[in-house]
C-alpha cells in the first residue's frame, strides 16, 4: 500500500485496485490467526499473552492509521 501511495500506482482507476483488495484480504486473514492464538494461549501466563495481543492491536492500528488519516 505504501508503494502504491508513493508512486501513484493505480491512480485514476475507477475501482480501488489490486493493492487495496490485497490489503483488505490480509487484514481479514489476521482474524483466524488471532482467534487461534486466543484459543491456544497459555492463560496461566496472562501478562505474556496480553502483551502479544496488545502488540497485534498496535500493529493493526498502525496498518489502518494511514487509511483513516488519508481517507483512502
Amino acid at each position: 500500500m505504501l508503494f502504491a501511495l508513493v508512486t501513484g500506482w493505480e491512480r485514476g482507476e475507477k475501482d480501488e485496485g489490486a493493492v487495496v483488495h490485497l490489503f483488505q484480504l490480509l487484514i481479514v486473514a489476521q482474524g483466524p490467526f488471532i482467534l487461534g492464538f486466543v484459543v491456544t494461549a497459555d492463560w496461566r501466563r496472562a501478562p505474556r499473552a496480553g502483551r502479544a495481543l496488545a502488540l497485534q492491536a498496535v500493529a493493526l492500528g498502525a496498518a489502518l492509521a494511514p487509511v483513516a488519516i488519508l481517507r483512502l
